[in-house]
């Protein structure tokens, strides 16, 4: 994707792991994986085929519901989105109270950014995202590329703590698996998630024990 300065600087500061979202206080379903046996300690097969899983999920199901969001022009269209997004994640309660963490932070960043507090903000993530995107003249393309980038950097940094992979070993994780992103686009009505083991094992999270993470 190719990028003027001004929105190279914009996208900078929505991947700055400091942007402060809230994002690391969530695994992705990472914790739960691990400890239903679905990921193991230094298997990187396991989890580069986990966290592919993940990217691919963020393709299909958040980045429609973003790129509609980018495009939207009123509150009532984004308020449509929300509760779309709302009623797919509706099985999956970990990933939707992480959803609505990650949007609820975005506002915040977005009154800042902006200088001004909007009536009716978006709730989850993706759709605040777009909207945000749209607010400082980011193009649609760069933001799913952002959103895409903290998912994925946000689940294997999970998997550092957890003990999955070494620090330097993600950072070499985290290149393979955008190397092997798709990178296709979906319409918002074939809008779903894509990947069922991912999915069950991250709605499996309230069930633990002990918890490293929120979700």
């Amino acid at each position: 994707v190719t990028a003027a300065p001004a929105d190279l600087h914009v996208f900078a500061q929505l991947v700055d792991s400091a942007l402060p979202t809230g994002g690391f206080a969530h695994s992705a379903g990472v914790e739960a994986a691990a400890q239903l046996g679905l990921l193991r300690t230094d298997n990187d097969e396991d989890l580069v085929a986990y966290l592919g899983a993940l990217l691919k999920s963020h393709e299909t199901l958040y980045a429609p519901h973003l790129v509609a969001a980018h495009a939207a022009r009123d509150a009532a269209t984004l308020e449509k989105l929300d509760a779309g997004l709302d009623a797919l994640l509706a099985t999956n309660g970990p990933a939707r109270r992480a959803s609505a963490a990650q949007g609820s932070g975005l506002n915040r960043v977005r009154r800042e950014l902006l200088g001004k507090s909007d009536a009716v903000l978006p709730r989850h993530g993706a759709v605040a995202l777009g909207a945000l995107a749209a607010a400082l003249g980011l193009p649609s393309s760069l933001a799913a590329e952002a959103f895409a980038f903290t998912a994925v950097r946000d689940a294997i940094s999970a998997a550092v703590r957890l003990g999955l992979c070494r620090p330097t070993r993600a950072v070499a994780l985290q290149a393979e698996v955008a190397r092997a992103a798709s990178g296709g686009s979906v319409a918002l009505a074939d809008a779903a998630a894509a990947a069922p083991m991912l999915e069950a094992a991250h709605a499996a999270h309230d069930l633990l024990e002990m918890r490293l993470f929120r979700s």
